[in-house]
Formats: C-alpha cells, sequence, structure tokens
C-alpha cells in the first residue's frame, strides 16, 4: 500500500472522526457492543499487568475496555482525530 493510500484512509477517518465518536457514545454501535467484544474477549487471558497496543484503537471504546481489566494499553490510529477523542474520553473516565 502507498503513502498516498495512507493518506486517504488517514483523511477519510479524520472527516468522520466527530460522527462515528457521537454515534458510538449514542449506542449505535450495538453489533460491536453486543457480539464482537463480547466474543473477542472469551478468547483473551486475564490481562492484570499486560502491556496492550491497541492498533486502530479509534475512539479508544475498547481500549478502555481492556484497561479497565487491568492491562496498561496504548492505542494507536491512523486518525489523530480518533485519537484525540481518545484522549478526551480517558481523562473523563478517570
Amino acid at each position: 500500500m502507498t503513502d498516498s493510500f495512507h493518506a486517504e484512509v488517514a483523511a477519510r477517518w479524520n472527516e468522520n472522526a466527530n460522527q462515528w465518536t457521537r454515534d458510538v457514545g449514542d449506542g449505535y454501535d450495538v453489533y460491536r457492543d453486543r457480539f464482537t467484544f463480547p466474543a473477542f474477549q472469551d478468547f483473551l487471558p486475564p490481562l492484570g499487568g499486560l502491556e496492550i497496543i491497541d492498533f486502530g484503537c479509534g475512539e479508544g471504546t475498547n481500549t478502555r475496555r481492556l484497561a479497565r481489566m487491568g492491562a496498561r494499553l496504548t492505542g494507536v490510529d491512523i486518525s489523530e482525530r480518533l485519537i484525540d477523542y481518545a484522549r478526551q474520553a480517558r481523562t473523563l473516565s478517570r
């Protein structure tokens, strides 16, 4: 994949970051909440004390969930705006 492709993907996520974050906060990501994360969680070992990198963390919903399970998390995303939202949410959840 080219640098221009990555730049285009980042630009699209940055353009939609506000709407995506609002939709997730309003409970519109039902599939992830009810199915994807619980299925993913079933495969995880106990997380206490582990250091985890969440690639594609978006606005940080799953990152914060994993942190509440005892892991130390670092979130990484191609969208600077989604990282900003993740940082804001982390600050508010403390």
